[in-house]
């Protein structure tokens, strides 16, 4: 109340809501299922509320754990595995904070596919019958390693090779496809539970 005025006073006092911050690891990831990131969830005003959950969406692949819970440094960490190819929008929201959000590009997997290939064919061309039945042997040799690298991209460990399963680069796929291209129907059995 002033003295030209008989009602209250009104004040505009803007609130401030904190950012949450939404940071992928990498981005371009391989697309197809066969790559995921890690994302860094951050509020920096949450620092010392751990337990803190913040939901996250994502338009592509999927993202777990969600809710993901923040630490004592008010940060939490995700996996985001691709699916298809394209642009991933990650949303992390909660209330009464701004929402968050990232990008993480699924790019199209060629190097892997080159390097799946030629340890493929390098791998079905080291064998003994490559020489009786060189096309098809080549031809087992590359289905059996994309199946085999595949698997090992998307995190099935067999322990057949020694490789951590999941593990990445193409000098990596190229060996385990090179592996599998050698061994050709004999690998597939790796991936069959025995009882």
């Amino acid at each position: 109340m002033t003295a030209l005025n008989h009602g209250p006073d009104s004040i505009v006092m803007p609130i401030r809501r904190p950012d949450i911050e939404v940071r992928p690891v990498s981005s371009p990831i391989r697309g197809l299922g066969l790559e995921e990131t890690t994302v860094v969830i951050r509020i920096a005003e949450t620092q010392g509320r751990k337990g803190q959950e913040v939901a996250l969406q994502t338009t592509r692949g999927s993202i777990a754990p969600s809710p993901v819970a923040l630490d004592e440094s008010g940060t939490g960490v995700a996996k985001l595995r691709s699916a298809g190819i394209g642009s991933a929008q990650i949303t992390a929201t909660d209330s009464p904070f701004h929402d968050g959000h990232g990008k993480v590009e699924f790019a199209w997997p060629v190097a892997f596919a080159l390097a799946t290939l030629l340890g493929g064919i390098v791998g079905a061309l080291l064998r003994k019958d490559a020489r009786r039945h060189p096309l098809g042997s080549i031809l087992i040799g590359i289905l059996a390693a994309t199946v085999v690298c595949v698997a090992h991209a998307v995190g099935v460990n067999t322990q057949a090779w020694g490789t951590p399963s999941g593990g990445a680069g193409e000098g990596l796929f190229f060996f385990v496809a090179a592996v599998a291209g050698f061994s050709g129907r004999e690998v597939m059995s790796k991936f069959v539970i025995r009882g």
